[in-house]
């Protein structure tokens, strides 16, 4: 016979002999729902700050690039000047002379720019 709902409020002994099923029935503090299961949000909050953190690191590493290719490019721009203007020189004596003079400071400004 199938059950069905009754149109009729339950009788308060109903309710409270319900309630005392229920309450004989509860689970063990041993077998109590995980975290997860009482606070479904807080899977989700931690996810999100984790991949905010991720976002901002990965922001961080892209910016540090970004920079220190800005810098190389610099460099290498002011060596391609200066050696254009070595080769505009006349007389060989002052082209080498330039050279050499390019070769020490170029080191150290490339040195520079990379760091």
């Amino acid at each position: 016979m199938a059950h069905s709902i009754p149109l009729y409020p339950l009788p308060y002994a109903t309710l409270t002999s319900d309630v005392a099923t229920l309450h004989s029935q509860a689970t063990p503090w041993w077998r109590s729902p995980s975290t997860t299961e009482r606070y479904p949000v807080l899977p989700g909050v931690v996810g999100m700050v984790l991949i905010a953190g991720m976002l901002l690191a990965f922001l961080q590493v892209v910016s540090g690039a970004v920079q220190q290719g800005e810098a190389r490019r610099v460099a290498t721009a002011a060596q391609q000047v200066a050696t254009a203007r070595c080769t505009a020189m006349r007389g060989p004596s002052a082209q080498e002379a330039c050279r050499v003079q390019i070769a020490v400071t170029g080191s150290t400004t490339t040195l520079i720019a990379m760091q």
